[in-house]
Parts: structure tokens; sequence; C-alpha cells
């Protein structure tokens, strides 16, 4: 996962900038879907899952996914929940997005192992499987609706992956949000 320092401005700017650079579709594209014969897994060439392992419901959508996760702190302000004046306000996000098929980046992993500890959660060589590709690049010259996914009640995005797997594969793009000290 990629960490950044910020402070609100950029960080304002940055999602300003996000959301600028995308835009709708028509519906017709958007709503695609895959045919009955033509399993997700094998259109987008993922490695086979073992037998062993959960399973995340396959997306319903015709467009190959990838996900990608930032973790972005304040640098000027301190975090109020820790006892370490050295802590920093942090968020973690998550983005699952359309990419190429012929992506041969690996899946991506269910979650890190700070928030399956956090969840109290561990499946060892058993986490769940997702149908998403690890990072990779966006499919070109396209733009797509951005829904922006932040779950309550102590919840971690990561909770909400099918739901995100599928609203990217009908061609958005999620963004989710971890709060620090809230999720997990």
């Amino acid at each position: 996962m990629k960490t950044f320092s910020t402070n609100r401005p950029l960080l304002a700017g940055l999602l300003l900038a996000v959301l600028a650079g995308c835009g709708g579709s028509s519906d017709s594209e958007r709503y695609e879907t895959l045919p009955p014969e033509l399993s997700y897994a094998s259109l987008c060439g993922l490695p086979a899952a073992s037998s062993e392992t959960y399973r995340m419901l396959e997306p319903t959508g015709g467009r190959c996914i990838a996900k990608a996760g930032f973790a972005l702190s304040d640098p000027r302000r301190s975090d109020p929940y820790s006892s370490n004046p050295q802590d920093r306000r942090e968020v973690e996000l998550k983005i699952w997005y359309p990419v190429a098929a012929c992506s041969s980046q690996p899946r991506a992993e269910y979650a890190g192992k700070e928030t399956m500890q956090g969840m109290g959660i561990d499946l060892g060589p058993n986490a769940p499987r997702t149908n998403a590709r690890a990072g990779g690049p966006m499919a070109d010259g396209q733009r797509y609706p951005v829904i922006l996914l932040a779950p309550g009640l102590g919840a971690v995005v990561e909770m909400y992956t099918a739901l995100a797997e599928d609203l990217a594969s009908h061609g958005y793009i999620v963004v989710g949000i971890n709060h620090g000290r809230i999720s997990a």
C-alpha cells in the first residue's frame, strides 16, 4: 500500500481532480452484463483460486477490475486518539476501478494483516479471494462516475468488497474510506 503525507487542501484538491476527471458513460455501457455462459474469472483471466479459500461473489458486470490502496496522513495534525504526540491523523483509501482485460497482475488481497487483526479475524491461508487485480492501469480513453463508500458503525470497506467489485465491473470507480481508529 502506498503511504502519502498530506494536508487538508492537498487532499481536497486530489479528490476534486479525481472527480473532475471522471464522468458519466451511457447507461448501455455502464450496465453491460456478462453472458450467462462466461464466468467472470475466465473473462478477466484471473488466476485460479484454491478450493479451500473463501470466494467472493462474482461481479455481474462486463468489465475487469482492479483494486488499489493508499494511506493518507496529515503531518500538521496530531492523532487525538493516540497517547503518542508524534502520531498523525490517518485515513486509508481503497479504490476499485475498471481495467483492461489483459492485465497480468495477481489477484488483490481481501484485506491487509492489520485490518484482519483489527476485525479479530485470522483466516490464515484461507483468506477470501477477490475478483480484482492488484493495481494496474485504468482502461484507456474512458471516463467513469465515482462512488464514495464510507461504512459506518465501525465497519471497514473490505466488508463491502463484493458490492464494490460489482459496481466497478459495471463501470464505476468506487473509493472506499477506512477512517483511522474508527474502522476496525
